[in-house]
């Protein structure tokens, strides 16, 4: 259990790492617009963050040494991602997305990593 853990935080920052990648990469493009990849990125954010919540509480019910993960801080992180996503699908056949739209998924996707990091 403790592996398949280790594996989903890898998919899981691999994921990040994309979502957050892809936007950067796009900022300094013109005109603005959503990849693909970044979206796909997202939804391995979501799937292996989930998974990683179930494999928690797993474990915790197996052994009450192992900590349980804190419910309100996925909670927001879990709606900063579905916020990401929606934004994402709903712009992404767009031949230009609106700036403010694309810093608010930016800005989402960072405050998703500083929310991890230090909460």
């Amino acid at each position: 259990m403790n592996l398949l853990y280790e594996v989903l935080v890898v998919l899981h920052f691999i994921g990040m790492a994309g979502l957050l990648g892809g936007l950067l990469v796009g900022v300094s493009e013109k005109p603005l617009r959503i990849k693909v990849a970044s979206l796909h990125s997202g939804l391995l954010v979501l799937l292996a963050g989930i998974f990683l919540i179930i494999v928690n509480a797993m474990q915790h019910a197996k052994d009450d040494s192992v900590e349980l993960l804190d419910h309100s801080k996925l909670g927001i992180k879990l709606l900063f991602v579905v916020i990401i996503l929606v934004l994402g699908f709903l712009n992404v056949k767009k031949s230009e997305v609106k700036r403010s739209t694309y810093m608010t998924m930016f800005g989402l996707a960072v405050a998703n990593v500083l929310i991890a990091v230090f909460w």
